[in-house]
């Protein structure tokens, strides 16, 4: 079929799938991440992000890295819970929501904190963002209330009196993965209010059972958040059309007397380095933006117009995002964590 000359095309003048479509007036064809999910705590609790080519491709990161790649054989692939988790803990927190992601460490490294409030301040860091054009269209993740129980859902957020710390893993990224990394937290830390700051890189590898807190590699600090590339042998969830996870690790604040962000993950599916450029920039950069939003609190929304729509066709966050990342920043602080 051919296609009309004014279509958006990719630099090798190839019409996306997608556009094809929406100009011929089809809806775009279902995927198995754009069905609500079957039950409180679905199969897959994870980010699933935009753009998810079609034409996926397996590939292991051992063919890209050149070097056998390390497997970590994970079980969470059913709906079975873990062994030290109930069913209202994974009801009533951040697990309940299909886009996020919780640490799931074994319970004894759970215990394991660093010195409470280290890096934070008194006040917040950077002034809280104001919204121009504010809008209702965006949805918060929220965790239960330890004292009131799952009746009263509380926003999971980070403190903006301490600085958000990631490291970056470039095996198997693009050259310059770090610097769209450090662009696209830019907009989240602009959007929220969030200070972030660039650790380092790192070889500390992709897995779902990410201890938060790391004294051998980070010192007595929270890990720093994780972002790299990684494939369905590392991150079993990555399999099918899944192109991106994102989401926080929460830790108790006796001060406030509720679970506030520590860390967190953004992994990005190793196959979205075979896309091309389009409108100027990798693929992957808007399955990046929609997983930095997991990151510091967003849910996702029914709403196609906005980037936090799972599957929507928008590239850069939207009126409603911009809302809902506004009023995560505007936090207390969190000196007991």
């Amino acid at each position: 079929m051919t296609s009309p000359d004014d279509l958006p095309r990719s630099p090798t003048g190839r019409v996306p799938e997608w556009v094809r479509q929406e100009a011929q007036g089809q809806p775009p064809a279902p995927t198995e991440w754009r069905a609500a999910p079957s039950s409180p705590y679905p199969a897959t609790p994870w980010s699933p992000a935009p753009y998810v080519s079609p034409r996926k491709r397996r590939r292991s990161r051992a063919m890209v890295a050149g070097v056998v790649a390390l497997l970590v054989v994970l079980g969470l692939g059913t709906q079975e819970m873990l062994p030290w988790q109930t069913k209202t803990e994974l009801t009533n927190s951040a697990w309940r929501t299909d886009g996020v992601w919780r640490g799931d460490t074994a319970p004894a490294d759970r215990t394991l904190a660093p010195t409470p409030g280290r890096g934070e301040g008194p006040e917040r860091l950077l002034p809280a963002p104001v919204v121009a054009d504010p809008d209702t269209s965006y949805e918060i993740l929220t965790i239960a209330d330890p004292y009131a129980g799952e009746a009263v859902q509380l926003p999971l957020t980070w403190s903006p009196c301490r600085p958000i710390e990631y490291v970056v893993n470039t095996e198997g990224a693009p050259e310059d993965f770090t610097e769209r990394v450090a662009d696209a937290v830019a907009e989240v830390s602009a959007a929220t209010g969030l200070a972030f700051v660039y650790a380092g890189p790192t070889a500390e590898v992709p897995t779902i059972e990410r201890a938060r807190f790391q004294p051998e590699r980070y010192g007595d600090r929270w890990a720093p958040v994780l972002i790299a590339f990684a494939d369905e042998s590392e991150i079993p969830r990555l399999a099918d059309n899944v192109v991106g996870l994102g989401g926080a690790d929460a830790a108790f604040d006796p001060t406030s007397e509720t679970f506030r962000a520590v860390t967190g993950i953004v992994y990005l599916d190793i196959t979205l380095t075979d896309e091309l450029l389009l409108w100027g920039e990798p693929d992957y950069v808007s399955v990046l933006r929609h997983e930095l939003g997991h990151l510091v609190g967003l849910d996702h929304i029914d709403d196609d117009s906005q980037l936090m729509a799972p599957g929507g066709p928008v590239r850069e966050f939207q009126a409603g995002d911009l809302t809902g990342l506004a009023e995560l920043g505007n936090a207390a602080c969190a000196p007991g964590v």
